[in-house]
C-alpha cells in the first residue's frame, strides 16, 4: 500500500546514535540503505559477530541498537535480551526475516522496544527507531517509559473483548458493552472492530457505513480528529465505531504498528475504547491484550470453549501480563449447565465478572427485525448485559484508585 510521507519527527530530536548488529556485510548494507531516509540517524558502529555486542555497545555508546534475529554465534533474541539486561538505558529493536507468535512473545517478555518483520520500509524503520529513542529518553528523564500503545496518564480505558473460540458471541458482547457504556457516558465511548476477516459489530448495532478501518490504511501515522470523524460510523448516544473491512481482500496487510497508532489516538480522546478482536492468536491480538486496562474473555459453558480459551489464557500468563486485568464473561449460561461460574473460575484461575443468560427468543426478536443491541427490551438478557457494563465500569474505575 502507498504510505504518506513520514512526518519530520527527526527534526524534533537530536541525532540518534545507532549500533547495527547484522548477519553479514550485505545485510548491514541493506539496513544502511533504509536508514539513509531518516537524516537524524547516525551510525556509530556495525558488527556481524554478535558475541561482541555488549562490548561494542559499551564502547560506541549508542542510543538504539538494531539486532537481526538471525545473527551468529549468539542468536539475535539472546543478544537483545542481554542488551536490555546489561544496558537498560539503550533502546533495542529486533528485526527478523520470519516470525511466529513465539518470537514476538519473547520480544515482549524481554522488554524490547520494538519487533519488526522484514521486509520493512524505510519509513517504518525510521519511526520505530525514533519511538525507541523517545522511550529511552523518557525513562532517563524519570518519566513513564511505557511501551508503544500502553496507556499514559490522562488517557481513557482500553477494554479488549477476546475469545479463542468462534461463535462464542464475542462480537455481540463487545457491541452490547459499547452501547451500554455509551448510554451512560454519551460521546465518550468508541468501538474498534479488529476482527478483520469476520467483523460484524455493525450488524449488532444496526449500523450502515461505507468507510472502514481500511480507509485509514495510508494515514495511520497521520491520524487527526478530522480524519477520524470521516471514518467513524455513529451509533446511539454518539457511540463512535470503526468498522472492520468489508471483504477478505481488504482484511490483509494491517500491522501491529498500524493498530497501535489507531488505538493510541482514539484512546486519548475517549473515556472508554472497546476493542473487538479476531478469534485466532496473532501479534495484533497479543498487543491489544498487552495494552488493555481490562481484557474480557468471552466463554461459553461447554468443554470445547473452556479448552480453547485455556490456551489463550496460557499465552496471557506466558507473556506475564497482569492476571488482575483478565476477567471472564460467561455467555449463554443456562440453568441446567453443569459448568457454572465457580467451576470456570477454578479452571481458569481468574474471576467471572458477568454471566449472560441464554435467551433465544429475545435475540431472534431484535436480530430478525434489524434492531440494535442498544434497543433490547427489558428481559433477562438485557439485565445481564446491563450488569456486565456496570461491572466493567466498576473494575476499570477501581484500577485508578
Amino acid at each position: 500500500m502507498n504510505m504518506p510521507p513520514m512526518r519530520d519527527a527527526s527534526s524534533k530530536v537530536e541525532r540518534v546514535r545507532l549500533l547495527l548488529i547484522g548477519r553479514n556485510d550485505a545485510s548491514l548494507n541493506k539496513l544502511r540503505a533504509l536508514l539513509a531516509a531518516t537524516p537524524s540517524l547516525q551510525e556509530v558502529g556495525a558488527i556481524s559477530d554478535s558475541s561482541k555486542a555488549i562490548e561494542q555497545a559499551r564502547n560506541r555508546v549508542p542510543d538504539v541498537v538494531l539486532v537481526e534475529a538471525e545473527v551468529l554465534p549468539v542468536l539475535g533474541m539472546d543478544v537483545a535480551r542481554l542488551l536490555r539486561t546489561e544496558l537498560a538505558h539503550i533502546g533495542v529493536i529486533l528485526i527478523a526475516a520470519q516470525s511466529g507468535a513465539g518470537l514476538y512473545q519473547d520480544a515482549i517478555q524481554a522488554g524490547l522496544h520494538d519487533f519488526l518483520l522484514m521486509p520493512v520500509t524505510a519509513e517504518e524503520l525510521g519511526k520505530s527507531i525514533l519511538r525507541a529513542y523517545e522511550r529511552v529518553q523518557q525513562v532517563t528523564a524519570g518519566r513513564t517509559g511505557a511501551a508503544p500503545g500502553v496507556r499514559r496518564s490522562g488517557a481513557g480505558k482500553i477494554i479488549t473483548v477476546a475469545s479463542a473460540k468462534g461463535g462464542s458471541g464475542k462480537s455481540f458482547i463487545a457491541a452490547s458493552l459499547a452501547a451500554r457504556l455509551a448510554a451512560k457516558h454519551p460521546g465518550n465511548v468508541s468501538l474498534l472492530d479488529f476482527s478483520f476477516q469476520f467483523g460484524d459489530v455493525d450488524l449488532f448495532l444496526n449500523l450502515r457505513g461505507e468507510k472502514t478501518i481500511r480507509s485509514l490504511s495510508s494515514v495511520f501515522s497521520e491520524l487527526s480528529s478530522e480524519i477520524m470523524e470521516d471514518v467513524y460510523v455513529k451509533g446511539a448516544n454518539d457511540l463512535q465505531v470503526v468498522l472492520a473491512p468489508k471483504g477478505s481482500d481488504e482484511a490483509k496487510g494491517f500491522t501491529v504498528d498500524d493498530i497501535g497508532e489507531l488505538l493510541r489516538f482514539v484512546n486519548q480522546s475517549r473515556r472508554f475504547t472497546v476493542v473487538d478482536t479476531a478469534t485466532h492468536i496473532d501479534d495484533i491480538l497479543l498487543s491489544c491484550l498487552r495494552d488493555s486496562s481490562l481484557v474480557l474473555l468471552v466463554v461459553n459453558p461447554d468443554v470445547i470453549s473452556i479448552r480453547s480459551n485455556a490456551k489463550l489464557i496460557k499465552h496471557y500468563r506466558d507473556l506475564q501480563y497482569p492476571l488482575d486485568r483478565l476477567q471472564v464473561v460467561l455467555n449463554r449460561r443456562r440453568a441446567q449447565d453443569a459448568l457454572d461460574k465457580g467451576k470456570i473460575q477454578k479452571a481458569f484461575g481468574c474471576q467471572v465478572c458477568a454471566t449472560i443468560p441464554e435467551d433465544h427468543e429475545t435475540m431472534e426478536e431484535f436480530l430478525n427485525f434489524g434492531r440494535s443491541v442498544a434497543d433490547i427490551p427489558d428481559s433477562r438478557l438485557s439485565q445481564g448485559l446491563d450488569a456486565m457494563a456496570d461491572s466493567v465500569a466498576r473494575i476499570v474505575g477501581a484500577a485508578d484508585a
